[in-house]
Formats: structure tokens, C-alpha cells, sequence
């Protein structure tokens, strides 16, 4: 499925809905390989995406918890100040004190 040119307009066919479209309806591959196009339209593209986060959704939750817990102390590492170096609950509790 490459480039079809119809009234001497670039385009191709949508593998999802069927449709021809301009190669403007089209993301361009990083990677290029055959044309260099996606093979669905950003419209198709889209809705799949959206189905997908919206069924997934609850395993994405699961994914994203199973991660902050193996890796607590790696996260917890990067909530520090660049300048002193104290964690935010520190610089919480000197802000604190000093009300």
C-alpha cells in the first residue's frame, strides 16, 4: 500500500477504515520503510489509541503502582533540593519553623 495519486493529489488508503486519503491524513514514519507514511489515518490512529487507554486503564494503574513500589527509593531519591540537598519533607519541616 504506497503512494496513490487521484486527481494529481498524494495519497494513500487507510488500512483501518478503507478510506483513500491525502498523505497529509497520514503521520510520516521516523523510520522510513515503504513510503514512508503510517499505514492508518490520524483519525483511525486516534480512536485506537483512546480504546486502548480506556480499556487498559486499569491496568495501566496496576503497571504504574507494581513500578512506584519496586522503585520507591530511586523516586524518592530525585525529591531532594539541587542546591542543599535536603528532602522535600525536610525543607517542609524547616519551613515550618521558621513560620
Amino acid at each position: 500500500m504506497g503512494i496513490e495519486y487521484q486527481d494529481g493529489q498524494a495519497g494513500k488508503v487507510c488500512r483501518r477504515c478503507g478510506a483513500w486519503k491525502p498523505t497529509e491524513a497520514f503521520r510520516k514514519r521516523a523510520v522510513q520503510t515503504g513510503d514512508g507514511y503510517y499505514n492508518q489515518c490520524r483519525a483511525c490512529e486516534r480512536a485506537a489509541n483512546q480504546s486502548r487507554y480506556y480499556t487498559d486503564l486499569e491496568a495501566g494503574r496496576a503497571h504504574s503502582l507494581r513500578y512506584y513500589r519496586k522503585h520507591r527509593a530511586v523516586i524518592n531519591a530525585k525529591k531532594t533540593c539541587a542546591t542543599c540537598h535536603q528532602s522535600e519533607t525536610a525543607q517542609r519541616q524547616v519551613a515550618a519553623l521558621e513560620k
